[in-house]
Formats: structure tokens, sequence, C-alpha cells
């Protein structure tokens, strides 16, 4: 495929499938592209591809592609037979089957403020977060840090006050494992994914919406086994879940389930309701 670098004004692309071959830095510098396609003739793709594309937004390959996946919505490009992540960008969610992190998976993705790394990733090559000028949170759910395959420029250019929130009891090991006992290593992550459930709020048939519900299972399906049981509000997102589907499916959500006799919180017609004294509150403590 022909090199487009530098081509600022470009926004999407559509590559034709005749298309086998996508080469090193063809879309390097295209600072306004937000998505592409990768159709399911592509059986090679070079380094440094998506280098600087801090709009890049959505990642699609399509299916029946024969070396290569993006499995779950996660925009991100997946070498299927390894389970190899090889390009995200900043809405990228990496799924709990990864592996490994390629070289320069984010690179210069400055636009990236937030990432999940699942228990299911135990390497990471170099370069991967080079750049990435607004990464401030990076939520890592291994108990053990990842090897990382050259650690030279893993995390160069990120914030200086970036924290990496890990698992309780497992700061020790981050502490004195290379590259990562730089960072700024707080043990919350068990805190977070319960956060990330009740963000998810009422729920609408939108795309923001369904992200959200996305983000929050990504986050609870990546804990390790034992950890899952922590997440008092999973209800939440189960709930949650249904409730979109319904939606997807009839336009009408109606959760006939009301479980008014448990204390907790609920969604009940896609709205987050309170039950309390066999009472609904809404989030801001009035009666309904």
């Amino acid at each position: 495929m022909a090199y487009i670098y530098d081509y600022t004004s470009l926004t999407s692309i559509t590559i034709p499938h005749s298309v086998k071959d996508i080469t090193d830095d063809v879309f390097k510098r295209c600072s306004s592209l937000n998505s592409i396609t990768i159709p399911n003739s592509v059986e090679g793709i070079g380094s440094y591809v998506f280098y600087d594309c801090p709009s890049l937004t959505s990642i699609i390959v399509e299916e029946n592609n024969p070396k290569y996946d993006s499995r779950n919505n996660c925009n991100a490009i997946i070498e299927t037979s390894s389970n190899k992540l090889i390009y995200g960008c900043q809405n990228t969610i990496i799924p709990n089957d990864i592996f490994l992190i390629e070289d320069g998976a984010f690179l210069g993705c400055s636009t990236l403020n937030s990432i999940i790394i699942p228990n299911g990733v135990g390497y990471m090559g170099d370069n991967v977060f080079y750049g990435c000028t607004s990464l401030k949170s990076i939520t890592n759910l291994a108990p053990l840090p990842q090897n990382i395959c050259d650690a030279g420029y893993v995390f160069y250019g990120m914030p200086s006050d970036a924290i990496v929130h890990i698992l309780p009891g497992c700061k020790a090991d981050y502490e004195v494992a290379e590259v990562w006992r730089d960072l700024n290593i707080v043990e919350d992550a068990d805190a977070i994914i319960p956060d990330m459930i009740d963000a998810i709020g009422n729920v609408e048939h939108t795309a923001t919406c369904k992200k959200k519900i996305d983000k929050a299972r990504a986050a609870y399906d990546a804990l390790p086994e034992g950890y899952q049981a922590l997440v008092k509000n999973y209800n939440i997102l189960d709930m949650a879940e249904k409730s979109y589907k319904q939606l997807d499916n009839t336009g009408i959500l109606d959760i006939t389930d009301n479980p008014i006799e448990k204390v907790g919180k609920y969604f009940i017609n896609g709205k987050l309701l309170i039950i309390k004294n066999k009472k609904k509150y809404n989030t801001n403590g009035i009666a309904e």
C-alpha cells in the first residue's frame, strides 16, 4: 500500500480489498485520521503504521480476515494466532485473552488518557506507550508485573504524575520490577472496577452508554480469579447489560424483576435506583 503519511486532512479511509500488505509508516502523522477498517484481504501489517495519529478512535478488522481481528469490538488490531495486540488507539479495550502487547502498539497516541491491562497479558514490547503524553492512569490487573521485552522507552513521555493502579497485596513485586519500580504505584485497582460500574448510570440506547457497559465488563472479566467476588455491585453491571440488550432488540426497556426487598443499587426501567427500606430513591437520595 502506498505511503500517505503526513496527510493531515485525512479523516477516514477505505482500504481496497486488493491490498494484501500495509507497509511501514503508511499512516504516520495523519493527525486527523479518526477511523479505519482493515479489509479481510490484508495479510501483513508493518511497523509504526499509526504512529502519531492522535485522532484515531475506531479500528475495525473485517470478519474472516485470515490473520488479524478486532475481537469484542476492542478497537485494536490483534494477531489472531498469537493473541498479540499490535495496534491500538485512544478507545482501545484490551481483551483479556491478549498475551502480548507489541512494540509501539500505542506509540504517539497522545490522546490516550487511561488504559486497563488485563490479567492475561504477560509480556509487553518496547515503546508500547511511548509519547502517550496524556496517559495518567494505567490499571494493571496482573498480580505480577509484565515482562518487558526491551525496557528502554516503554513509558517514555508519560506525565510524571501518572499512576499505575494495581491489586492489593501486589506492590512488593512491582517495586522491584525493572521499569515498573520507577512509576507511581497505588494498590487500589480493586476499587476502580466498582467505580466504573457505578459510572454506567441510567441505561440509554446510545454509543456512549454501550461503551461504558463494555468497558466495565472488560475490566471485570480481566480481574484474576478470586478478585471478582470482591466486586459487590456486579449486579448493576449484569442488569445494565440485560437492559441494553433489551433496548437493542425491542427499543423498549422493561425490567420486570424489581428486587425491592433487598437493599442495593438496581436498574429499574433503565434508571439507576437505590433500594432502601423497601423504597426507591434516585442517586440524589430523592424518593421516587
